[in-house]
């Protein structure tokens, strides 16, 4: 019986020992799913709330282009805790995004993540955004941050892509919703048109760049369902590094 009791003790160290340490990862517990949520903010390279005119002048000249930006709250993917992760991908087509499913992305994931976590994450997005992301031709590390506080948003990927905006102030694309042309690409609840004040995007791999300012580009709003997840007039604080 001593044996016995002691064989114990040392296993329970030793799992608790190898796996305790990184808070993502689940010790000696059963690998499941749970439901993600969180916030998310979307900016297309053409304005999705807009007068008529407008709207069709670019309907066939821009829009090919968007960036998507996650932070999870909460919820496990592969067993991998998701809360205070973050990933942004950039998504372009050779029309305007509204007309074709024919897309290709760059899914960015912060630096450093252990490769399980990693690989959780990237699941978690594709997950939600397969359809909207269409072919991802990589993933890639990246210093990144993903902010949404109060009535602001912001998005950074160092030296290649930055977001910064805030909320339709008088929430006009409420009061007007036929003057919103565009559908989030992912599914959101409570919902609100952005004004961004710097939309811009440096990498080189889909042969475009572009640098946007004092647009109704954007979309904010939360992803997946929790019941802890306070009513408020816009989306609460989302901060990743």
């Amino acid at each position: 019986m001593i044996r016995t009791l002691s064989s114990v003790v040392v296993l329970g160290a030793a799992c608790f020992g190898a796996f305790g340490a990184w808070h993502h990862l689940r010790p000696c517990a059963a690998r499941v799913d749970e439901p993600a949520f969180g916030r998310y903010v979307e900016a297309r390279t053409a304005s999705v709330f807009a007068g008529a005119c407008h709207y069709n002048g670019e309907l066939v000249t821009a829009g090919r282009e968007a960036l998507l930006a996650w932070h999870f709250d909460g919820g496990a993917e592969r067993g991998v805790e998701l809360a205070g992760l973050a990933a942004v991908a950039v998504v372009r087509a050779e029309e305007n995004l509204k007309l074709t499913e024919a897309r290709r992305a760059l899914v960015f994931v912060p630096a450093g993540l252990d490769a399980e976590v990693r690989d959780a994450l990237v699941a978690a997005v594709e997950r939600r955004a397969g359809d909207a992301l269409g072919e991802v031709v990589d993933v890639r590390e990246a210093e990144l941050a993903v902010r949404i506080e109060g009535e602001t948003y912001a998005v950074s990927v160092a030296g290649i892509a930055e977001l910064v905006g805030s909320l339709d102030a008088d929430r006009a694309c409420c009061r007007m919703p036929q003057d919103v042309w565009y559908e989030p690409l992912v599914t959101l609840q409570a919902r609100v048109v952005g004004r961004s004040e710097t939309f811009a995007y440096r990498g080189a791999d889909f042969g475009s760049t572009w640098v946007r300012h004092d647009a109704n580009d954007a979309f904010v709003g939360r992803f997946g369902a929790s019941t802890t997840q306070p009513e408020a007039r816009g989306p609460a604080l989302v901060a990743a590094n």
